[in-house]
Parts: C-alpha cells; sequence; structure tokens
C-alpha cells in the first residue's frame, strides 16, 4: 500500500476531517457536479475528486473491518505486559526478601533489579 501517508500529530489534530456528519455533504456535492457541471470551479480536478472520495470510502471500509483485530491486538499486548511485568515483580521481590538471608547472588541481583525498576516519585507532603 505505497500510497498510505503518515501525518504529524499536529496534522492529525488540525484541519478539517471527513466523517459520519460531513460524508453526506461530500456525497451529495459529488453528485450534484455531475448533474450541475458549470458550478465547478475551473481548477477543479473532478476524476481526483471522485478518486479520493472511493479510497475513503474503500479505507473506511478496511479499517472497520481491522479495528477490532487491532483492537484485539493492543488488548492482548497490554495483558500480556501486565502479566511479564507481575511475574518480574515477583522474581524481584523474592531476590530481595532472600538477600536478607545473605542467599548468595542474591543482593547483587536485588541491586542491580532496583536500579533498573522506575520507581515512583515520593509525594510531597
Amino acid at each position: 500500500m505505497g500510497f498510505l501517508i503518515s501525518l504529524t500529530e499536529e496534522d492529525r489534530k488540525g484541519g478539517m476531517k471527513l466523517g459520519d456528519r460531513t460524508l453526506p455533504f461530500v456525497e451529495k456535492t459529488i453528485d450534484y457536479s455531475a448533474t450541475f457541471p458549470q458550478f465547478v470551479a475551473n481548477f477543479t480536478d473532478t476524476k481526483e475528486w471522485k478518486k479520493d472520495y472511493k479510497l475513503f470510502k474503500d479505507l473506511t471500509g478496511i479499517l472497520a473491518e481491522l479495528s477490532p483485530l487491532f483492537q484485539d491486538i493492543l488488548d492482548t499486548t497490554t495483558e500480556a505486559g501486565i502479566e511479564a511485568l507481575q511475574l518480574s515483580l515477583t522474581y524481584y521481590n523474592m531476590a530481595k526478601e532472600v538477600a536478607k538471608n545473605n542467599v548468595p547472588g542474591a543482593k547483587d541481583v536485588s541491586n542491580d533489579l532496583g536500579l533498573r525498576f522506575p520507581s515512583r516519585p515520593k509525594k510531597k507532603i
């Protein structure tokens, strides 16, 4: 799909967007442009206009079909990450606990993991 583009965050936030409320307007103007071509500006490429509209409709259909799959991938990724983090915390806490009993290697492991664990900032009172 070499025709796909990437917008910046700024581009995504600003400007007009075609959606459920404006789609009927675009459909009707395209219909009218065929019936009343004298209202089409001379610099308007009607073939490109219709092509853009068709691409929007086609990609909207694909997006509607892929969105549930994409959401499932996001949800699965989130859950797998949570489970991996929970087990890592269990391991880290076990290493800290056995380090108190001077188990060989436990202090080094818990110290190293303690440096890597993103601690929460202390709340100011």
